[in-house]
């Protein structure tokens, strides 16, 4: 059985099971429930849909009673396995499934995303056995409406500002994808909206069958065109919006379009504060230290970033790129010009020398009020 043909049986069959129940658990929220609750509803799976997160609901009308659920996971290992043990909890061992079968059927037979369909299914399958890249924010440019003091991509320090050519972002994506295959694929700037090409970048990027999800940042501030909607839509990608107050004045009529286009639409919950980087020098931690701050760090491999011919281990050796090259950013820094194996790849991207960046963080990071203008 090919890997689609396998993703098709089990989609009938989770349909089959979630017909029987009273509703659907979306268990986290994440991205992935926001894009789960819109494939389920286009699907015609006409189920009530439940966010349930850190052991409750998150509105309680639409909690459930009883056992009589389908539990819908998210993509990492470590959610599913919590998610197993919640369960057996909140919702006396009710079926669990993880969310990859429909939204293969999704986006491949209802989205139509202009992808190989085998190809896109086996890129699926390495995200449920976690043999991919988990996370790449792919920056389209450097120009921002806003002047963050504290951005953590350093664009405030940027003084060139410009927005990447798309043909040289895909040839780079294609070079990492040809290795290794991508889980999610956030646009990120700058303001990605700014960016008069970036309809064409996203379409770009959507043809990749090596990339699975696809997200887009933005901080709320401008209301892109119909048309760019239309894209959004016509790529199965989903929209996260940064809330930042007042600053991010656009976010309500942003949320009002995505309802209309039936674009999955999710305010970041943690873009809500932010964490404090501090100043850019060498604490001279031992190694023992900073392997222990590398394991506690919420960012991690999480954000690696990956701009123009350039992937940055995570979003602190970019900003060390912009101010203050060394040996530290060089080792968490490659090059996609140059040959390098699938196995370098995955340890690059695993954080093998990642450690060596924490010494340029305080630890513990100060938790402050997002987007303060300089």
């Amino acid at each position: 059985m090919s890997y689609r043909e396998e993703y098709i049986e089990k989609y009938n069959r989770i349909k089959s099971i979630i017909n029987e129940a009273d509703g659907i658990v979306l268990y986290g929220n994440s991205v992935v429930s926001c894009i789960i609750k819109t494939a389920v509803k286009e699907l015609g799976i006409n189920k009530p849909c439940a966010v349930f997160n850190n052991g409750k609901f998150l509105d309680p009308s639409l909690s459930f009673a009883g056992n009589n659920v389908v539990i819908l996971c998210s993509v990492r290992k470590e959610t599913r396995l919590s998610m197993i043990e919640d369960s057996k909890i909140y919702f006396d061992n009710c079926p669990i499934f993880d969310f990859f079968p429909i939204y293969y059927v999704w986006i491949v037979d209802l989205i139509k995303r202009e992808v190989d369909s085998d190809i896109f299914a086996e890129t699926l399958f390495l995200c449920e056995k976690e043999e991919t890249i988990p996370n790449i924010d792919s920056i389209n440019t450097v120009f921002c409406n806003l002047r963050c003091k504290e951005c953590s991509n350093g664009i405030q320090y940027r003084k060139e500002k410009y927005s990447i050519p798309v043909e040289s972002q895909i040839y780079h994506l294609n070079r990492i994808t040809e290795k290794l295959a991508i889980t999610q694929c956030n646009f990120q700037g700058g303001e990605v909206f700014i960016d008069k090409n970036f309809g064409r970048y996203l379409v770009e990027h959507a043809k990749n069958p090596r990339v699975a999800i696809l997200t887009i940042a933005t901080n709320g501030t401008i209301l892109p065109s119909d048309d760019l909607f239309r894209i959004i839509k016509g790529i199965g990608a989903m929209i996260r919006i940064s809330d930042y107050g007042d600053l991010s004045k656009k976010k309500n009529e942003l949320i009002e379009k995505c309802n209309v286009f039936g674009i999955p639409c999710f305010i970041f919950p943690m873009a809500e504060k932010w964490r404090k980087f501090g100043d850019y020098y060498s604490r001279g931690r031992s190694e023992t230290e900073l392997r222990n701050i590398c394991k506690e760090c919420c960012f991690g491999t999480h954000d690696l970033m990956f701009l123009n011919d350039k992937l940055f281990c995570c979003l602190r050796t970019l900003y060390g790129s912009v101010v203050g090259e060394n040996e530290s950013v060089k080792l968490n820094t490659l090059n996609l010009d140059e040959d390098f194996s699938a196995d370098y790849l995955k340890r690059f991207c695993s954080g093998e020398n990642l450690w060596r960046m924490c010494d340029y963080c305080d630890f513990p990071m100060e938790i402050i009020e997002p987007a303060e203008q300089m």
